[in-house]
């Protein structure tokens, strides 16, 4: 995305992701790919400093689904 790690709340644990008019999915949030296995989507700020949306060694486009230019809405769920 072309988002900063200043809209990403520290507290943070889930993110509902929502591309076009596709069903919700709810992904988790990470600091690293490793804390994930392989195949998972993932929420995270890159080495870019930006918010991504990924997977895991994959294609979190193909995973998800979300074509060039596609509509990306955000909820976050913090932790306690």
């Amino acid at each position: 995305t072309n988002l900063g790690p200043e809209v990403l709340p520290m507290t943070a644990t889930q993110v509902t992701i929502q591309l076009d008019d596709q069903p919700p999915v709810v992904v988790p949030v990470a600091a690293t790919y490793a804390e994930r296995r392989p195949g998972s989507p993932v929420v995270l700020i890159g080495s870019s400093n930006r918010l991504e949306v990924a997977v895991v060694n994959g294609n979190a486009a193909v995973q998800l689904c979300a074509g060039l230019g596609a509509t990306l809405r955000l909820q976050w769920q913090a932790g306690r």
